[in-house]
């Protein structure tokens, strides 16, 4: 009776050791960022990739602040007039924007689905 049991423990602890292995793999992979961006990342039409991630920052902050002072025609009932971006609340999350880019530019490829096998 005993024997099952201590069978049981020294799996279910095998498969733990392994699940904390695997969390550990994962974490040291993709906890670090890459110095630079990953091949084929676009930044509007600006190619940015194998980039250094400062370079990066620079450039997104300039296009972001060119938004910011675009203008944007708005439909009155006195007729169109011209507001800064800016004057209408856009707000550049610069931060938010490199850690989205960040995280678009360091994940690993996904394999292509594998099509049905014709008949």
């Amino acid at each position: 009776m005993a024997r099952p049991l201590i069978f049981g423990l020294f799996v279910g602890l095998c498969v733990a050791a392994i699940g904390g292995l695997a969390a550990a793999t994962f974490w040291n992979v993709y906890s670090s960022p890459s110095p630079r961006v990953s091949p084929g990342v676009k930044i509007a039409d600006v190619d940015v990739g194998g980039v250094a991630r400062e370079d990066v920052a620079a450039l997104v902050h300039a296009r972001l602040d060119r938004y910011a002072q675009g203008h944007v025609t708005v439909q009155l009932p006195g007729g169109p007039r011209k507001f800064k971006a800016a004057d209408l609340g856009y707000r550049p999350e610069l931060a938010a924007t490199l850690a989205q880019i960040e995280a678009l530019g360091v994940a690993p490829r996904r394999a292509a689905p594998r099509r049905a096998a014709r008949r």
